[in-house]
């Protein structure tokens, strides 16, 4: 097979040269000075070094990245200390939060009690909020946070979904929120606890702190669920043996809500609307885990890429419930029930600016471009295809990548999964309206992979129309298929080469073939097991059987198991030929002569 490159990312930096990469200072002098630059006085509870080349100033610079976060200090703390002088060269917080920061921070050290074991469980959550499922609008009559307190339309709004697993600790017979793929934890302020309880059911109402725990839980865990066994995509923090850590209560109870990067954690501010009641807000927040996972944690924010994409898991999600017409303002509206306008606006895939000049170098705004573009797509190709191309797309991304290079590493994503025509110009055609400016996708054609198909009647595979299996991608889908040989025709056994030819109007008629083999082998069906001109003796047989027969003398012997699989081959060199068949395991074989229909059967002691 020809290996053909199908992307191809450079951030390579030419300046960097002669770098002296031996630190003058150790990591306790490095980790020492970051502290005392933050001046945080709380309780330390995640730490981490690592050294780097600094290449965001001239000269480049050997550098220590810290990762600090406090009590006190709410946030990701990165600080970059020159590795030679000990010079603070950057002091920021790099937590991502889903608008613009208002932030908070802190860890409790969560350890998993053991022995558990997995059940199944039940919530009573919003889905995706208390809007929606109504289609009503913040503020008009009981719909209104009032303090947290609840109602009986805000309680009417909750649903009850299953949980397929939580964890049920052998020990102290109590549920918690744990699954194989998310876990509470309660390392922010306030301290609310676990919420570990004797009952499966987590039926609370929304003004109990339980019902954010549930809530965050079940769509965490409902989101990573969907990518890994929905879409078969590997899709997990590297951290916390492969869990998403969330703290339903965090932020010291501002107004936000974040992904910590360095330790795969999201917490969940309760300031105004609580982050955990709306699902927006959890998935957009977990939307950022899974563009760093998916990108070897190399996630990027270039144009605003960063929220863009985390817009886009979020409302994907919503928009699959189809709870809203595309003709309602609210079909398009981001955390409609946290971002109502009482404190912060929310945000919409329905951003009328285009790339580039409608960016503003603000993230969250300039994310909208992209996010607008994605679900677009969406409403054409659907939710499955477009997450899938989304997703793998991410992984041919890094963390210099901007809107372009991630619609081109979308596309492609799309190409290489075999998307049909139709949807890679759907594609295109969005992102170049959108400003990207995509060339064209130079003319593709997929076949299938080599086959391996068994005869029919009279010991002859018919061809099928293999075109109904293959792919071209032109400009204009517009490409007409041929098959060599012709469908229907009778193939013998062997092996025999297919040729798909495509020639497309848009592409000035050049044709385009590709090629696979398809072998075609004998039948062993039963009614083929008709009396031959051999015998095979003894049988049943231990070790070895001997097969005797006029005309045997050359003909090449065959050993078939009982599922059609050659074990053995041998050529006679007489009429009567002993065949060693002590490596078989226990069971029934066929033995068939190459170009002679039939087959006999004996067994293996």
């Amino acid at each position: 097979m020809t290996k053909k490159l199908l992307s191809q990312l450079n951030s390579f930096d030419p300046t960097i040269e002669n770098i002296n990469v031996i630190p003058a200072l150790n990591t306790e002098i490095a980790l020492k000075k970051a502290k005392e630059s933050l001046g945080a006085k709380g309780n330390l509870h995640f730490e981490e070094s690592k050294l780097f080349l600094y290449n965001l100033t001239r000269p480049i610079r050997l550098a220590y990245k810290i990762n600090l976060q406090y009590d006190d200090k709410p946030g990701d703390w990165e600080i970059f200390v020159d590795a030679q002088t000990g010079d603070i060269i950057s002091l920021k917080d790099v937590a991502v939060y889903h608008h613009k920061k208002n932030t908070s921070y802190n860890k409790k050290s969560y350890e998993a009690k053991i022995p558990y074991a997995f059940r199944s469980g039940t919530a009573m959550v919003f889905n995706p909020d208390p809007l929606s499922i109504g289609k009503n609008t913040y503020g008009v009559g009981d719909y209104i946070d009032n303090g947290d307190n609840t109602n009986e339309s805000l309680d009417n709004a909750r649903v009850n979904v299953v949980l397929p697993e939580i964890t049920f600790d052998l020990g102290t017979r109590l549920y918690r929120l744990k699954s194989s793929y998310c876990d509470i934890g309660d390392f922010q302020s306030p301290k609310e606890g676990l919420f570990e309880q004797v009952s499966e059911k987590f039926d609370f109402t929304r003004d109990k702190p339980g019902f954010e725990a549930a809530n965050a839980f079940y769509h965490i865990d409902n989101s990573l669920r969907y990518i890994r066994k929905t879409l078969g995509i590997n899709c997990l923090p590297q951290k916390n043996k492969g869990l998403v850590i969330f703290d339903p209560h965090g932020l010291e109870g501002s107004d936000n809500s974040e992904y910590i990067a360095s330790s795969d954690r999201i917490a969940l501010g309760i300031g105004g609307i609580d982050g955990g009641e709306d699902a927006d807000i959890i998935l957009h927040e977990l939307g950022h885990g899974i563009h760093d996972w998916m990108t070897g944690d190399n996630s990027s924010f270039v144009e605003g890429l960063g929220e863009g994409c985390a817009d886009y898991w979020a409302q994907s999600y919503s928009r699959s419930l189809n709870q809203w017409l595309p003709t309602d303002q609210e079909y398009h509206i981001l955390f409609n029930w946290q971002g109502n306008g009482d404190l912060w606006e929310g945000r919409t895939t329905n951003y009328p600016e285009k790339y580039p000049q409608g960016l503003k170098g603000a993230i969250h705004t300039d994310g909208q471009i992209w996010a607008t573009a994605l679900m677009k797509i969406y409403d054409i190709i659907g939710r499955k295809k477009t997450d899938t191309a989304f997703l793998e797309g991410l992984a041919l991304t890094n963390s210099t990548s901007g809107q372009v290079q991630a619609a081109r590493a979308f596309r492609q994503a799309a190409i290489n999964m075999n998307y049909p025509c139709s949807d890679i110009n759907t594609m295109t055609r969005i992102f170049n309206e959108t400003g990207y400016a995509l060339e064209n996708v130079p003319p593709i054609l997929n076949v299938p992979a080599n086959k391996i198909e068994q005869t029919g009647g009279r010991n002859v595979f018919v061809l099928p129309d293999y075109r109904l299996q293959c792919n071209a991608i032109v400009t204009t889908c517009d490409a007409v298929l041929t098959q060599n040989p012709l469908p229907n025709t009778n193939l013998d056994p062997g092996d025999h080469i297919i040729t798909i030819t495509a020639v497309s109007p848009s592409n000035g008629m050049v044709a385009i073939n590709k090629t696979f083999k398809l072998t075609v082998e004998s039948s062993l069906s039963n009614d083929q097991f008709i009396k031959l001109d051999f015998s095979i003796s003894p049988n049943p047989a231990n070790n070895t059987i001997t097969l005797s027969g006029e005309e045997l003398i050359n003909k090449k012997m065959e050993i078939f198991n009982i599922l059609g699989q050659k074990i053995i081959s041998k050529e006679m060199l007489s009429n009567e030929n002993p065949v060693d068949i002590s490596s078989l395991n226990k069971g029934v074989y066929f033995v068939k002569f190459q170009g002679v229909n039939g087959a006999k059967k004996f067994v293996k002691k």
